[in-house]
Formats: structure tokens, sequence, C-alpha cells
């Protein structure tokens, strides 16, 4: 079971709020109740996901609201991870909105293109999305509740 630490630095309705209206989204109630406890944390342990029969690593979940007063990767934020996001991978559709990252800097976004009620995908920005788009966005779930029950921690001997 993946054990997660409520994050030091809380969150309100507003903080979100103003992060939808930036975005134009709106967040699907599971994750803003899950973000407000936990913004920014990653979970204990080597944290994985099987994605279309691959393990992939999950590292952390972005900050909705960074707080003020201490040193954070300041790429760590929903907001500035979408910058880069459109900055570095303008071919992607820009309805992938990164909510957590992987240690190598590849996002787990929501897939707003086909619905309010977002899907879960894993987008790997070292493929091309024109040229191999099933490489680029993998399915993972099909909302917030069923990615967080998908992931385990990573044991050797599997």
């Amino acid at each position: 079971m993946v054990s997660w630490q409520p994050s030091e630095y809380q969150i309100s309705d507003r903080d979100i709020e103003s992060l939808e209206n930036k975005l134009e989204v709106q967040f699907p109630p599971d994750f803003v109740e899950w973000i407000k406890i936990y913004q920014g944390v990653s979970p204990e342990g080597d944290i994985s996901i099987d994605i279309k029969g691959e393990e992939h690593g999950f590292y952390r979940l972005l900050y909705v609201s960074l707080p003020m007063n201490i040193e954070v990767d300041e790429y760590s934020s929903i907001e500035s991870e979408y910058s880069i996001f459109v900055d570095r991978c303008d071919e992607f559709p820009m309805e992938l909105i990164p909510f957590g990252e992987d240690a190598q800097n590849k996002w787990y976004c929501f897939d707003f293109r086909n619905s309010e009620k977002p899907k879960i995908v894993f987008v790997d920005w070292e493929y091309s999305y024109e040229e191999e788009q099933e490489d680029a966005v993998k399915f993972v779930a099909d909302n917030f509740t069923q990615f967080l029950n998908m992931l385990y921690v990573f044991a050797d001997d599997k």
C-alpha cells in the first residue's frame, strides 16, 4: 500500500479556483480533495504504476500554489510545468494538464480533450506526438481515484 504524508503547505479552494481559471479547466472533485492535503508530496518509497504492461515510476504530485517562504524546484507547480509543457511540446494537445511527474520529469496529466471528466494519461515528451502518438501519450486510468489505486511500492523481487 502506498503511504502519503500530508503536505506542510495546505491550500484553499480559492487557490485551486485561481489555477483552474488560469488554465481554463475544472479539476475533478476527487483530485481537488486529494491535492488540498497532498500538494507537492512524494509518496513514501519507490512508487510504480503499470501502464500497458510496462512499469513506470511515480515521483510526486505537483504544487497548486507554491509556498512563498520555502525553496522548492521552480518547476514543481502545475502552472510552471504546464508552461514548460507548452514550450517543449508544441505538437502535443494543450488540453493535457500535468499534475504529477516521474523522476525523469515526464508527466502524469489530466486529458481534457474529449470530456469534462478527464482521463489520466502519461506523457513522454521524448517521443514525437505527430509520429509516435501511442508512445507519447499513454492512457493510464479513467479517473484520479483509479490512478491512485493503481500506484504500488516497487519491490526488487517482483
